[in-house]
């Protein structure tokens, strides 16, 4: 027992297999509907800290129906502001990570020159930065995927604990978040697209022939002329 921990509870057999049952749901849940999840959890947390800003300053009033009233409307603002937030975040993040990797290639494909790596790395991180923004949720649901498709492949091993656990686990873990990531992908794409208004049906043309179309004689009676008014001229004189 190093350190006085004891390494017997980090045993297969140790872990509760409902536990691993459980990590198992969130990691399908994670796999497909991870970026609806993140969405809801991020409005959540916007909803609870702009109430609670609202009530605060309502109360600094001395009115608890101020409060109540700022709490609402600051739930609604906060809401919306952590989703913007939490994208914009996101793609900062993205780009972070660009420039750094880009910043990094540069410098060790030519080490004399220090503002090369720099200003590489600022024209990748913008553009990144950029994209990301646009697909911010597809990026999401895609990382989401990734963490669920890890946690099914560790339950799956747990679960198992054989010689050919991590064979399945790799498969388990791997497949689900391929299949989770292009259902994703696949969900907020719909969402995007605009709805069209159904096409209007264009009526049918007679496409036969003017001298195939049987005239069809009239039934109607003729109109007797009327009365003062002289009949009607058959011949010329």
């Amino acid at each position: 027992m190093p350190f006085g921990i004891d390494t017997s509870s980090f045993e297969t057999g140790a872990i509760p297999n409902w536990f691993l049952y459980i990590i198992l749901i969130v990691g399908l849940l994670l796999c497909f509907f991870g970026e609806i999840i993140w969405e809801f959890m991020v409005s959540i947390l916007g909803a609870i800290i702009g109430s609670i800003i609202g009530y605060a300053i309502g109360i600094g009033f001395g009115n608890l129906i101020c409060a109540f009233g700022l709490m609402f409307l600051f739930a609604i603002i906060g809401s919306i502001l952590f989703q913007m937030l939490a994208k914009a975040a996101v793609a900062l993040l993205c780009a972070l990570l660009a420039f750094g990797g880009a910043a990094y290639l540069t410098y060790m494909a030519n080490q004399d020159n220090v503002t090369a790596p720099v200003m590489v790395g600022l024209i990748v991180g913008i553009i990144v930065f950029v994209v990301a923004l646009m697909f911010v949720e597809e990026i999401v649901g895609v990382f989401l995927a990734a963490i669920g498709g890890f946690l099914v492949g560790a339950a799956v091993y747990f679960l198992i604990s054989g010689r050919s656990a991590l064979v399945f686990a790799v498969l388990a873990g791997g497949s689900m978040f391929i299949l989770g990531a292009i259902f994703q992908v696949m969900v907020i794409s719909e969402k995007k697209r605009p709805l069209r208004a159904p096409p209007r049906r264009r009526p049918v043309r007679e496409t036969r022939p003017a001298a195939s179309r049987k005239r069809v004689p009239s039934t109607s009676k003729p109109k007797p002329p009327k009365q003062g008014s002289s009949p009607p001229q058959t011949g010329s004189g």
